[in-house]
């Protein structure tokens, strides 16, 4: 990829992650023409809006994460709950994923299914003898 295409693809990002949305407004106003002129002039309104509130400006800037955006901040008080109920569900199904002994449906016995049960007496149908 060419270097200035890399430098406008780089601007765009950084424009659009900027944080807060009024920080990346004021640059957006700015219209930078490279990455570099971008991140001058955030650096600047981010010391001046800092400056005009009082906040003690630090000398070395922070490097801040990338990706994190005010969407992702501010999720739904239901987000947390409904993770909590899936990972419950989950752990309730691999609980009950493992093999069970089979059982009788006639007495609940295990070791042998109804058609061999000996407690059941009842008259089996077609089969010869019964009349």
């Amino acid at each position: 990829m060419p270097p200035p295409i890399q430098s406008e693809l780089a601007r765009d990002y950084f424009l659009q992650a900027l944080l807060p949305a009024d920080l990346r407004i004021q640059t957006l106003l700015a219209h930078p023409g490279s990455f570099q002129e971008a991140l001058e002039s955030a650096t600047e309104r981010e010391m001046l809006c800092a400056g005009a509130m009082g906040k003690v400006v630090e000398k070395s800037p922070k490097v801040r994460a990338a990706g994190e955006t005010e969407m992702d901040l501010a999720q739904p008080a239901w987000v947390g709950e409904l993770t909590q109920l899936v990972r419950a569900a989950t752990l309730r199904d691999e609980r009950q994923d493992k093999p069970q002994p089979r059982v009788c449906w006639g007495c609940g016995q295990p070791g042998h299914l109804v058609r061999h049960c000996p407690r059941i007496t009842a008259n089996k149908g077609n089969e010869p003898g019964n009349a």
